[in-house]
């Protein structure tokens, strides 16, 4: 599929059913329905355009009084980049490492397609330990257990986290949460099991539980105290509910994972297996036989969820899950190192860039603009058919998610629809990474970020950001 871009660059991007969705729906609750993305769904590459390259000349004139807009404060960056030749037509600061905030999910979701690939599922499973593993009970069985009172071995299962930051402890069918992205289900795991066991006489067990596959810290030095707990949850490889408290809950749990497990329980014995005992934490041997799963929705369709709503959670376990794709442990070191690898494979120069994490929360992290509106230029390119998942997967500006309330000011109003995109928010920080057509209908992306703004949430600032982007659709500026 081909088109020219103009004003049908939304058009091209919202086609492809899976990641179509969140224009859609634009929050929970929200109406659902859309069809799930036949494997293998991702876009053509775009054309980048019939009109004219616009000149540095022309975006400077354009683009000056704006970018001297005090509200901007004095730390601003901007690079933009013509997606036809992949060269740089305009730089304000483009290779000058900046504070990115939530921009920072573009590289980790670039990363995670194109080395895990837009199909990829993650599975959270149940394993049962060998005969020889099962352990006798040093008390007699409580008499409600099924099978009565008496003494003797009790096998162990393993409750195995595969670090799918949308699990969710909701029953399988609920309408507290939309059907989309699609997620798994603690319920349908323990029905799983319970009919494995059942089938094989066995309705008593302990459970151990295992989050090995992410490693290291639940919460990140580089983070502010307080964001653990509320705008991210402790990073577990096992987490229900992304470690809320209760699905729906804004507060956080301190263990995601033995918190699950405690969910787990109670699902099981609702299915009548009675674990005996307290879940433990443990590592779970490789090779192990398999008696349930469920797994996640497709890749695509959590890494939409994480940047339209500029979801925390997914983007810490995303960057894990790039590094034990990899090869690495997943840690935030390993994490931020192997997204930051991912992407330089694509072949964008990735010259002074720091991460710290997955998700941007660390005000340490510092990339150029230059390495985000590059990669944004990438995903329209058939450099990697995978990677162009991430242009449908930002937020149309003035439609949904993060941006849904934007881009009302008079002077932005020209981006609303056209423009789709990553907006980034800290206190001090704002940014935006986004590809948009400019008026000659040549396709542009861009990153522009300002870390040095004062005076409150830096509303001003973005409205600031959003008129250039703006400016940028308007004009042909060859």
């Amino acid at each position: 599929m081909r088109l020219s871009i103009g004003a049908a660059v939304v058009a091209l991007v919202v086609s492809v059913p899976a990641v179509a969705h969140a224009a859609a729906t634009p929050g929970p609750g929200a109406p659902s329905g859309a069809p799930a993305a036949p494997p293998g769904a991702v876009l053509a590459a775009l054309t980048p355009g019939m009109g004219p390259q616009p000149s540095r000349a022309g975006l400077g004139a354009k683009l000056a009084k704006l970018l001297a807009n005090p509200n901007l404060g004095p730390s601003v960056g901007l690079s933009v980049v013509d997606v036809g030749t992949g060269a740089e037509v305009f730089s304000l600061n483009g290779g000058t490492p900046i504070t990115p905030a939530s921009t920072t999910k573009v590289l980790t979701a670039a990363a995670a397609l194109a080395s895990l690939g837009p199909d990829a599922h993650l599975h959270t499973t149940v394993v049962q330990l060998p005969d020889g593993a099962a352990t006798s009970s040093p008390t007699p069985i409580p008499s409600d257990a099924p099978g009565g009172s008496s003494t003797g071995p009790v096998p162990t299962i393993v409750l195995v986290g595969g670090g799918d930051p949308l699990l969710t402890s909701l029953p399988t069918g609920s309408n507290k949460i939309p059907d989309y992205p699609p997620r798994a289900h603690l319920d349908d795991l323990a029905q799983q099991t319970a009919k494995s066991l059942a089938a094989a006489g066995v309705h008593l067990v302990h459970l151990q539980y295992d989050s090995s596959i992410f490693a290291g810290p639940a919460a990140s030095p580089q983070w502010e105290r307080g964001y653990t707990g509320d705008v991210v949850g402790p990073v577990m490889g096992l987490s229900a509910d992304q470690g809320r408290i209760a699905p729906l809950d804004g507060g956080r749990v301190n263990d995601p994972a033995g918190h699950t497990a405690a969910m787990f329980v109670d699902e099981l014995r609702k299915a009548d297996i009675f674990v005996f005992g307290k879940p433990t934490g443990a590592t779970a041997p490789k090779g192990l036989p398999t008696i349930a799963d469920v797994s996640s929705g497709p890749l695509s369709a959590e890494l939409e969820q994480m940047l339209v709503f500029s979801d925390n959670d997914i983007a810490e376990a995303m960057a894990r899950q790039v590094a034990v794709h990899d090869g690495l442990p997943g840690t935030f070191v390993d994490g931020a190192a192997a997204v930051r690898n991912e992407v330089a494979k694509l072949g964008v120069d990735m010259s002074g860039v720091t991460t710290y994490d997955g998700s941007g929360l660390s005000r340490d992290d510092r990339i150029p603009p230059r390495v985000l509106a590059q990669t944004m230029a990438m995903a329209a390119t058939n450099v990697n058919d995978a990677l162009r998942v991430l242009l449908a997967a930002l937020a149309p500006a003035g439609v949904s998610g993060t941006l849904q309330l934007h881009f009302y000011d008079a002077k932005a109003q020209a981006a609303r629809g056209l423009l789709r995109a990553k907006s980034g928010s800290l206190q001090g920080v704002v940014s935006l990474t986004g590809i948009l057509p400019d008026a000659d209908g040549r396709l542009l992306s861009f990153d522009m970020a300002a870390d040095n703004v004062t005076g409150g949430l830096g509303r001003d600032a973005r409205v600031a950001i959003e008129r250039v982007a703006a400016a940028l659709i308007s004009c042909g500026c060859s």
